[in-house]
């Protein structure tokens, strides 16, 4: 009798074990849980869409993420800077978009690393961390201090895919406006992201050097201002006469020595300046 009291009790105490541990709530998966809130917190500070870390991004997503954040970002290359080692690791920057047609770039990957150097059209996926630049009321979105890869080759020419004027081959262009570096200056100031269709012929003062003698050698071209004496223009990474690299520092403008220079307009929005980029020293007296 004690024995049959005793087992009923047991049961009893099993039974309502059994419907506690089952009343329990179930706790939710951490990253979902992570996932919905923060997309509602998005929703309520102006509509960013939250990506889950560690999630390849489109760059329509990332430029809608909060500076600081960790991203994996993919897309096409619509403007590529040249390559460089100067700071150890051979790093590059490039505009890059969703759209492989398009002549404008939604995001800028900034001076990440690369084992080969990217060009226009190229599908790459950009590993790094948002930091916003603004400058005159014009924010750009940036991916800094990662990496850069090529998943899929476009079919973009030399110098990055760019067709700049300069490259250092000798190709003498035939098509090229006459402006003054007043009249340089207004067409370039609307293109914040690549260069202008047209080449342009811009004649001036040398006012200053900017390339290292070492550096002028070792990468064939030179960064120097040309001034009309109230207007500058900056040439940059320009080649020399008869568009073929410099091969030694001496060769290099000089300040006073009157340029002429055959190539793209672009404007410089970190520098606020305009430039006529990757062209050639036409003339130099």
């Amino acid at each position: 009798m004690k024995t049959t009291k005793f087992m009923t009790a047991l049961m009893l105490v099993a039974s309502l074990a059994f419907v506690a541990c089952n009343n329990k709530n179930t706790p939710e998966d951490p990253n979902q849980q992570g996932t919905e809130q923060g997309g509602e917190q998005g929703g309520e500070q102006g509509g960013e869409t939250v990506i889950p870390t560690g999630s390849t991004m489109t760059c329509a997503e990332a430029a809608q993420q909060a500076e600081g954040t960790s991203v994996t970002v993919e897309g096409y290359v619509t403007f590529a800077y040249d390559a460089s080692d100067k700071f150890e690791n051979l790093q590059q920057s490039a505009w890059l978009s969703d759209d492989a047609s398009a002549s404008k770039g939604t995001v800028q990957a900034y001076y990440l690393d690369v084992t080969e150097a990217v060009k226009k059209g190229d599908k790459v996926r950009a590993t790094g961390t948002i930091k916003f630049y603004e400058k005159d009321g014009e924010k750009t979105v940036e991916i800094v201090k990662g990496k850069m890869e090529i998943i899929e080759k476009g079919n973009g020419g030399g110098n990055g895919g760019n067709d700049y004027a300069g490259q250092g081959d000798g190709t003498i262009q035939t098509d090229v406006t006459n402006v003054t570096i007043a009249e340089a200056i207004e067409i370039a100031k609307p293109i914040t992201t690549g260069k202008s269709e047209k080449f342009y012929r811009v004649s001036g003062t040398v006012k200053e050097v900017k390339t290292k003698a070492e550096d002028l050698a070792k990468y064939g071209n030179c960064d120097f201002i040309i001034t009309d004496g109230t207007n500058e223009i900056t040439c940059f990474r320009t080649y020399n006469v008869g568009n073929v690299k410099f091969t030694s520092s001496d060769q290099a403008p000089k300040k006073g020595q009157t340029a002429t220079v055959v190539g793209q307009l672009m404007w410089y929005s970190k520098g606020n300046v305009a430039e006529v980029a990757y062209g050639y020293i036409e003339e130099l007296k």
